[in-house]
């Protein structure tokens, strides 16, 4: 299994802890440069000296997914430092808990979520009338993933979606 994706240049953004880390060392297993991001500079070191550690390649860079000239800027240090990116982990978020009380007038002062709360009734004429766009996405879910192995028992069901990935 080892070297699938040898040789290419991947980004994993929030690659400091958690999910990231683990995706940015699998990564460096199975051959890849990691460039790793994230708010967390001193983790993000450890990381990349893991990395190294165990024989892969990995830099870290600071990056606020929030900003976008951090994103020209991260882009920008890829490229120099290694001509081109295959492969993005865009896993970098933000998780603060706060009760449902607190955010739902957030969501709902911002238009809400139409689907909030409805998410295992929710049919596909639903989800057509609540997001107009709602066939485009599904055009480029499966032009991106023909045979939809990254779509859940959700989307498969919304979608009506066979065991092949047909729609």
């Amino acid at each position: 299994m080892a070297g699938r994706v040898q040789g290419k240049v991947a980004l994993v953004t929030g690659g400091s802890s958690g999910i990231g880390r683990a995706a940015a060392e699998r990564l460096a297993q199975e051959g890849a440069t990691v460039v790793i991001t994230d708010l967390q500079d001193a983790k993000g070191g450890d990381v990349v000296a893991a990395i190294q550690a165990m024989g892969g390649k990995a830099d870290y860079l600071h990056h606020d997914v929030t900003q976008e000239q951090a994103w020209i800027d991260v882009m920008a240090a890829i490229k120099a430092n290694h001509g081109r990116l295959d492969i993005l982990v865009n896993n970098a978020g933000i998780n603060k808990i706060a009760p449902f009380a607190e955010i739902e007038p957030i969501f709902r002062a911002a238009g809400g979520r139409p689907h909030w709360a409805k998410r295992h009734t929710l049919t596909a004429r639903d989800v057509a009338d609540l997001y107009p766009r709602a066939a485009d996405f599904a055009r480029v879910r499966a032009a991106i993933d023909p045979g939809a192995k990254f779509a859940n028992s959700l989307m498969r069901d919304l979608f009506a979606i066979d065991a092949e990935g047909r729609a």
